[in-house]
């Protein structure tokens, strides 16, 4: 099986005109940013990033990385967009086919706000929803993630709430716990134990789908680093932390412990911290941020989790 997909890859990579950095064919790419939230749509095998914090003010973009010998970055210029934001929550709706932005983004009068928003990953609409409800007050830090057996948006903020699905698209919010989070944070899904996995600086939680309530983890090994970036490998059925080194979480059956051991990288990116990551296959997504000098970055990398080497696909353009 390997042989063949190394056979195909070396076809495409045969009919494909190689023009940027790492033979990819687009010379396009974001401006340096940070807050940004990656997406992975698992049928395209495609990132999508909205916004994002400059310099300065937060950014109203949208843009695309796509993976492959022909793959690199698309701006994506729609009808409708939510605006400038940043530091929004993001989780992928697997029944519609649709990225749900929550939060983050600047009202009329420049300050953030709690609104929601999808994008239809087929059509490439956004569509600004008209929840129902009471919405989640305004956070500082916020993840979300999709329930599929409740076909729900689990999100966390300041309390958490859940956007119930079932019975209409545009959704209905309902409060399902006083628990807050703390920044920085950060979010992914664990599917094996059905647990919405929190990252913040009072330690890991997890938020089980299966009763709505949250649980601290136990900790052991190698702690994650405070504003460390939290993504989950499929292949391995195991949590992956990004910070200035990378941290393998291996949890118990009932979620209720995680065992950290430090991966011993090469060539591993400038520390950073507020960059985007997502993991696509055995490979790892790292795009932007900021040093600690506080100056915002526009490269892209990527770790191969079986060999464990960082790989520079778009240098630096800023930071030199």
């Amino acid at each position: 099986m390997r042989l063949a997909f190394v056979f195909a890859a070396a076809l495409a990579a045969a009919a494909c005109t190689k023009t940027g950095p790492q033979m990819c064919p687009s010379l396009e790419r974001p401006s340096a940013r940070s807050a940004v939230n990656a997406v992975l749509v698992p049928a395209t095998n495609q990132i999508y990033a909205l916004g994002g914090l400059g310099a300065q003010l937060p950014i109203d973009e949208l843009w695309r990385y796509s993976f492959g010998a022909c793959g690199g970055w698309t701006r994506l210029v729609l009808a409708s967009s939510p605006g400038p934001r940043a530091n929004y929550a993001a989780a992928f709706d697997d029944m519609r086919s649709r990225i749900v932005y929550i939060g983050g983004g600047s009202s009329g009068d420049g300050g953030p706000t709690n609104d929601v928003w999808a994008l239809d990953t087929n059509g490439l609409t956004f569509t600004k929803l008209a929840a129902v409800g009471n919405p989640p007050p305004i956070a500082e830090a916020e993840v979300a993630a999709y329930d599929g057996m409740h076909d729900r948006i689990v999100y966390a903020g300041i309390e958490t709430y859940t956007l119930e699905l079932g019975a209409s698209d545009q959704g209905q919010w309902v409060f399902a716990d006083a628990t807050s989070l703390v920044a920085p944070a950060s979010g992914v899904l664990d599917p094996i134990r059905s647990l919405l996995l929190v990252l913040d600086v009072n330690g890991l939680h997890g938020f089980s789908l299966l009763t709505s309530t949250w649980r601290d983890l136990a900790v052991a090994g190698d702690v994650p680093q405070p504003g460390a970036q939290l993504a989950w490998d499929a292949l391995g059925g195991r949590l992956v932390a990004v910070a200035d080194v990378v941290t393998i979480g291996e949890l118990d059956a009932n979620g209720g412990a995680a065992a950290f051991t430090t991966m011993a990288t090469t060539n591993a990116p400038p520390p950073r911290r507020g960059f985007a990551v997502a993991i696509s296959g055995s490979i790892v997504w790292l795009s932007g941020g900021v040093t600690a000098s506080g100056c915002t970055l526009d490269d892209l990398w990527t770790l191969d989790l079986d060999s464990a080497a960082w790989t520079n696909v778009w240098p630096a353009t800023t930071c030199q």
